[in-house]
């Protein structure tokens, strides 16, 4: 792209971005870009009637967006933590430019600048959605995690529910069961054979309904890193990995719950490494078995990403039961999930007794554009009723392999936010059977008891703490039963665990 070509296309009165982080273009010469950033709308939070101005040499633009259209590199290498993270040399260092590295810290503009004349339309970049920022009917209703484990009895509903997810007029439900012979990720995420003689790709399932949902993501913003406004316009896509734990997770699923913890919201965009990698000489043979056409700009993207990320509207639900023919979950699993029991059945649906303390299974319905606690609105006081609950949790617990660390914390948070309309109580009721109880197991003396003769359990400690955390809210409370599901249990056998 040459200085006239760039002239034709970025004007005086522009507006790249949204809210707090647009700018708008002020003047173009050949030596600079003016850009004007919204008023009030800098980081520093400092009075500004009539926003900053930014200026940028015109020629950095331009030698940017032709490493870009040459392939060089791709959008997502414009970031300075990207290249960071991937131990990449900085953008400058690695194009062979002399400039003085401190423009680097005006990356997120570039990246603006550069979509925009790649492709031809305007791109927003608001920031992160929180509970205040989703549709009025789903406020608060936002999933904080994309991995759920639908835990209960048999035929308690937990496959029949992820069914109901289903879109009229999209095929965002995909079941899949489980085999007990998985022991690695290939057996979701396909492998190459070369029996033949010739590189052929085997594709799954998995990796089918991967590329629907990314089809999905391209409808409503053509980008692998789209921004968090566009997830309104996503449908989500529920992938049930039915009886999940038939076979080992932590074999067949490593490379997912590796990749789910490297997922971000930044600067008000989704970035994801790949799931599947692409390595060399393989890209063809992948592409040929799913199906896509060379010029499918879908593709060109992945190929510039190296592999096929997480998209941002996929949504793993696992359904589990417990008994001789499953394997447990390790706290690794159990970390990146959240836990939803399914225990209540209902008479009434068949014409018996109803069940008055049937209640609500699963509260969330959209889908949350953050990973951080730092991008998420939370009113103070929730904030501290979640932390508060959680250091008790680890002062109860210190010395054993139950306590808690910075992931939990986050998602804690995460979970109080995505559930604002709700009182604070109920918030840290589903906190204590989302992420906390599921970790509980063990034997009598695994439990606390027993200890130079203490009589009580851990269970009791905690119980004790929560009934005063809940208040009126505890005896009504899912961690209520649960906990004394748990402590009957332990009581007659010398064992127990959350699981039915």
């Amino acid at each position: 792209m040459n200085y006239l070509e760039y002239q034709e296309k970025i004007k005086a009165g522009l507006v790249l971005g949204d809210g707090a982080r647009a700018y708008t273009i002020e003047k173009v010469t050949s030596e600079n870009t003016y850009l004007r950033g919204a008023p009030d709308g800098q980081r520093q939070r400092t009075r500004n009637d009539n926003g900053s101005l930014r200026i940028i040499p015109t020629t950095i633009i331009l030698d940017i967006m032709k490493a870009v259209q040459e392939g060089k590199i791709g959008l997502v290498d414009i970031f300075r933590n990207h290249r960071a993270k991937n131990n990449l040399p900085t953008l400058f260092s690695f194009l062979g430019l002399d400039y003085d590295p401190f423009i680097l810290g005006y990356d997120s503009t570039f990246y603006k600048i550069c979509e925009y004349l790649s492709s031809g339309r305007l791109v927003t970049q608001p920031k992160a959605t929180s509970a205040s920022d989703v549709e009025e009917e789903k406020k608060g209703l936002s999933l904080p995690k994309p991995f759920l484990l639908l835990a209960g009895i048999s035929g308690t509903g937990k496959t029949r529910w992820v069914q109901e997810r289903k879109h009229p007029e999209k095929d965002n439900c995909r079941l899949i069961p489980v085999r007990p012979d998985w022991h690695e990720p290939s057996d979701l995420l396909g492998y190459i054979s070369r029996i033949s003689g010739n590189a052929v790709f085997i594709p799954t399932s998995f990796l089918d309904f991967l590329i629907t949902a990314w089809r999905d993501v391209w409808a409503a913003e053509s980008s692998l890193y789209p921004s968090s406004e566009a997830v309104s316009d996503m449908v989500p896509h529920w992938l049930c990995l039915d009886e999940m734990n038939l076979a080992p997770v932590e074999q067949y699923f490593a490379d997912y719950l590796s990749v789910l913890e490297l997922r971000e919201w930044k600067e008000g965009r989704y970035f994801c490494p790949p799931l599947l990698r692409f390595d060399t000489g393989d890209t063809e043979a992948i592409r040929t078995a799913l199906g896509i056409e060379t010029t499918d700009p879908m593709w060109t993207a992945f190929v510039a990403a190296r592999g096929i990320p997480l998209p941002p509207n996929l949504v793993v639900v696992g359904t589990v039961n417990m008994d001789e023919t499953t394997h447990g979950f390790s706290r690794k699993v159990l970390d990146r999930a959240l836990t939803i029991e399914f225990d209540a059945v209902d008479f009434g649906i068949f014409g018996g007794t109803p069940n008055a303390s049937r209640a609500e299974t699963v509260p969330w319905t959209g889908l949350l554009a953050a990973t951080s606690s730092e991008d998420v609105e939370i009113d103070p006081e929730a904030r501290m009723a979640v932390i508060g609950m959680l250091e008790s949790w680890n002062g109860i617990l210190d010395g054993t392999p139950f306590r808690i660390a910075y992931r939990t914390i986050n998602e804690g948070i995460l979970i109080a936010a995505s559930l604002a309309e709700k009182p604070i109580e109920e918030r840290l009721d589903w906190i204590s059977m989302t992420k906390l109880l599921p970790r509980l197991e063990g034997d009598e003396d695994k439990l606390g008891m027993d200890r130079e003769g203490r009589e009580t359990s851990f269970l009791d400690d905690v119980a004790a703490d929560w009934a005063n955390r809940l208040g009126s809210f505890w005896d009504g409370s899912r961690a209520k039963r649960k906990i004394d599901f748990m402590k009957s249990r332990l009581k007659r056998s010398g064992y127990t665990s959350f699981w039915p």
